[in-house]
């Protein structure tokens, strides 16, 4: 895991110009990200930092918590899917992302085998109001290693061993909610390096639509593969302005419990955040 703070100085002085900015066209949201000096070295740093750890946090760096921005400036690392997913925690919770409870380990769109976006991107808006949600990274590399070491067998069954999954569409705001259903190994080998898809809820919306027990072996395989990810991961508490990208196809996420406050007025106040996704 790599961490890169922007500093307050520095911060401040981006923030005054996304002021700006977030008025104007999005011509000129491009040309001012594409032309800066500032934000060319930290764009730079990123792809650098993240050829090697696959998880950067860029910290303090002030979006003005605009949307737009946080489109503009993840494009700058690949083109991004068109739509931005704004994410708070609800009670009545219609989809997995603004759930409080725990967020098992997944990569997003798993359902898209290896279309599956490169890379995801976050930004935190509002903080947790008790700061208590850890987000966590497995480096698929990291479990490579550990199973090459200690448990060879394993590892091959990872890579041969497929599982099903079934979607209603990629994602919770798609107008067309067809099933998408799919096989495939948990990890695989491309580009002469072994990556990973993963998602225990599809894995299990498929056989919940389909009224049939998943086997015990299946069980097990993914009950071992979740227990050795909560033995490997690294985990950070993201605070407001920060910047998170990771690589999808390398690391597995999970994300801890989330709190909520209760205004007088019925209200709440709880973890905002924006969520992109880059196909390459």
């Amino acid at each position: 895991m790599a961490i890169l703070k922007i500093e307050d100085k520095f911060s401040s002085f981006l923030a005054t110009k996304f002021n700006k900015l977030k008025l104007k066209h999005n011509s000129d949201i491009i040309k001012f990200l594409d032309e800066t000096d500032e934000i060319q070295n930290i764009s730079n740093s990123i792809s650098k930092l993240l050829s090697k750890d696959y998880f950067v946090v860029l910290k303090n760096f002030n979006l003005v918590d605009d949307k737009n921005l946080f489109f503009h400036f993840s494009s700058l690392f690949g083109e991004v899917y068109p739509e931005i997913d704004f994410t708070d925690i609800k009670i009545d919770c219609p989809y997995t992302g603004c759930v409080s409870s725990y967020l098992v380990w997944h990569t997003d769109d798993a359902i898209l085998g290896n279309l599956q976006p490169k890379y995801s991107t976050l930004y935190i808006i509002e903080e947790d109001p008790l700061k208590l949600p850890q987000n966590g990274i497995l480096d698929i590399d990291d479990l490579v290693y550990y199973l090459e070491l200690n448990d060879i067998d394993f590892l091959e069954e990872l890579l041969t061993k497929e599982f099903p999954m079934l979607s209603k569409g990629v994602h919770y705001y798609d107008s067309k909610k067809e099933d998408i259903s799919i096989s495939q190994t948990l990890l695989y080998e491309e580009d002469n390096e072994i990556k990973v898809r993963f998602d225990l809820h599809r894995i299990k919306s498929y056989y919940f639509s389909k009224n049939i027990k998943q086997s015990i072996e299946e069980k097990k395989i993914i009950n071992k593969f979740l227990t050795l990810a909560d033995k490997l991961k690294k985990s950070v508490y993201l605070e407001k302005h920060d910047f998170l990208i990771l690589n999808n196809r390398k690391t597995l996420h999970d994300r801890s419990e989330c709190s909520l406050e209760l205004n007088q007025d019925g209200s709440f106040n709880t973890r905002e955040i924006f969520v992109g996704f880059i196909v390459e």
